[in-house]
């Protein structure tokens, strides 16, 4: 496991599958498989049908 910037990080197995990783307030973990780089690019959504627009003046 490793950081946002590659490093390290520390972590222990508690059990059978699980793991324990110690985090500050505001930081967060992403676990994937190994050998997975998935795209966390934030983007906006292209809608796949029509739907009518909600929580805006029309």
């Amino acid at each position: 496991m490793r950081d946002g910037r590659g490093r390290p990080l520390r972590y222990e197995t508690v059990d059978d599958g699980t793991i324990r990783i110690p985090l500050r307030k505001g930081e967060s973990a992403l676990i994937t498989a190994k050998g997975d780089r998935p795209d966390l690019t934030i983007a906006p959504v292209a809608p796949n049908v029509t739907a009518p627009r909600w929580g805006l003046p029309a």
